[in-house]
């Protein structure tokens, strides 16, 4: 038996394996949140990880607590408990931020490590 080649990479740019915290936001002014494990990362997408259950809108903002940078995001593929997301240019919360992303700055604040 002949093994074939592994499926050819899709990606624009290959993600890197990481494991960081992050952050769903969504909702009225982004005020619901909930947690998930960033475990790919490249400039334009990810690979996120939640709760199997957990209900989401098909774009949301992604938080990326320890680093302080969130980005728009679109779910491009669910797959039981893991996401692929696009994601769009990364927004700095340590500075001054738009209104749509001042309740995810406030949320970063609260929750980022010292």
């Amino acid at each position: 038996m002949m093994n074939s080649p592994p499926p050819a990479e899709r990606r624009r740019f290959p993600r890197s394996r990481v494991l960081l915290a992050g952050k769903i936001c969504y909702g009225d002014q982004q005020t619901i949140s909930i947690d998930c494990t960033v475990r790919g990362l490249s400039p334009i997408g990810a690979t996120v990880r939640i709760l199997a259950t957990q209900a989401l809108p098909a774009q949301f903002i992604l938080m990326l607590v320890a680093s302080g940078v969130a980005h728009e995001a679109r779910v491009v593929w669910r797959r039981g408990e893991f996401l692929g997301l696009s994601l769009g240019e990364a927004k700095d919360l340590k500075g001054p931020v738009d209104d749509r992303l001042k309740a995810v700055r406030r949320l970063w604040v609260a929750v980022a490590p010292l």
